[in-house]
């Protein structure tokens, strides 16, 4: 301990960039605090913690060893520190707390759960196969190809997930809820202002809820999809690839089963449409959007703006 604490105050003093390696014991979290800039975090098969920051001469980079964590802060000569861009590289097993209110956020590989909150900063995970519990205000949450339980959660912009095994909860203010290629046990996903797209399995005894206020719900099924399904909405549509017997007392509440029934469905929307779609029906359609040639955007533009000065090269 006496050790990594003389190493500490040596590396801090160095100007403008941070590079130690740190061996830590299994069961030790990481806490990563930063202001502004950036958090990358990369997995590697040491029990050591390597980190890499970018700042101003200005700003010291903080490391503090305790028994159950590893800490890593920034502090200004002049009180708020200025942007610091990390990239650190974390045993896979190692438990992830990183907090900044402008810094955006990048996981890849970690197998240990993860925390993140940020304010304007956008939030990244790539694979893993721990406890995700993610957040932002005015940033993007995604997760790809990630196995476990999930809480994500932005203000005013998007949650994105795909190839995502597992349970989520995910909800927005203002943006959409997307997720695609998901093998979900159970779901519950909610947006205010935002669309709420869901592409997956339904799984027998499996428990879904998606809800939206005044945006639309889409859920792609696949084409013979065993599932009870509930459908609310006061003032939106709803229409349907299957063909459905409806059952309920209101015309804008009721229940319908495809097949044996063994998956929970339970789709909300205050003033939205809501969408029951055929996998092989969206699979064409993105099949033919992938067919369509590309345009380079503004060419057309570029060309009419070339010929009107060429007319006037002529009248005058």
């Amino acid at each position: 301990m006496i050790l990594a604490a003389s190493m500490v105050a040596l590396l801090t003093a160095l100007p403008g960039h941070t590079d130690t390696t740190i061996t830590v014991q299994k069961g030790v979290r990481l806490e990563v605090s930063n202001f502004t800039g950036g958090v990358s975090v990369k997995t590697w098969d040491r029990d050591a913690v390597r980190i890499q920051a970018d700042h101003h001469t200005r700003t010291r980079v903080g490391i503090e060893s305790h028994a159950d964590r590893l800490q890593i802060s920034s502090e200004g000569d002049r009180g708020t520190p200025g942007s610091v861009e990390y990239r650190i590289t974390t045993p896979s097993w190692m438990a992830l707390d990183i907090t900044g209110p402008f810094s955006d956020v990048d996981v890849e590989g970690s197998k240990g759960d993860v925390k993140v909150e940020t304010v304007k900063g956008d939030v990244s995970v790539l694979g893993g196969s721990g406890t995700l519990d993610l957040s932002s205000v005015e940033g993007d949450v995604s997760v790809a190809g990630a196995h476990g339980r999930m809480k994500l959660s932005s203000i005013n912009q998007a949650v994105t997930v795909s190839k995502v095994v597992g349970q989520i909860e995910a909800e927005t203010v203002n943006g959409d809820v997307v997720l695609d290629d998901v093998q979900l046990d159970a779901l519950d996903a909610s947006s205010v202002g935002g669309n709420v797209w869901f592409n997956g399995e339904l799984k027998e005894r499996g428990h879904y809820q998606l809800q939206s206020h005044s945006g639309n719900i889409e859920v792609v099924a696949a084409d013979r999809p065993n599932a009870a399904i509930t459908v609310s909405t006061f003032s939106g549509d709803f229409s349907s690839d299957f063909d459905v017997m409806l059952t309920g007392s209101h015309k804008r509440e009721f229940q319908f089963t495809l097949g044996n029934g063994a998956a929970q469905l339970q789709l909300e929307s205050f003033s939205g449409n809501i969408r029951l779609l055929k996998a092989s029906a969206v699979e064409a359609l993105r099949a033919r959007l992938k067919s369509r040639p590309v345009v380079v955007g503004g060419e057309k533009e570029k060309k009419a703006k070339n010929k009107d000065k060429d007319k006037d090269k002529d009248n005058n």
